[in-house]
């Protein structure tokens, strides 16, 4: 009985130091997750999500800034029917806005008010 008791701590102790060890690996940051950290030539973004100049009917006006949550993209439009596409990041659900917004607040983490 006493043996087993024995073995049955030592299992307990060797579980519980390889979650130990594990959540140690798991909260290593990710370079790529560091705000502010410039990408070098080895980091390559999917081409979705790359400043392109596209297509985009609209009646705004140049300089306006239109963003699709669902689509993932932010336009500015340039006029003449074209605009620059970017790549953004969105909120997950619940989080997100919708409708026009005006910025009244320009800085990295802008203001957003109704107009």
């Amino acid at each position: 009985m006493i043996k087993f008791r024995h073995l049955l701590w030592m299992m307990i102790a060797a579980a519980g130091l390889l979650l130990s060890v594990s959540q140690s690996f798991a909260q290593k940051n990710d370079p790529g997750d560091q705000p502010g950290l410039l990408a070098d030539d080895s980091v390559e973004l999917d081409p979705e999500f790359r400043r392109t100049m596209v297509l985009y009917r609209t009646s705004e006006a140049p300089g306006t800034i239109i963003i699709q949550t669902s689509e993932r993209h932010l336009y500015l439009i340039q006029g003449n029917g074209r605009a620059l596409r970017y790549g953004i990041g969105v909120g997950r659900d619940g989080f997100q806005w919708q409708g026009l917004l005006n910025i009244s607040r320009k800085a990295e983490w802008p203001d957003w008010t109704p107009p």
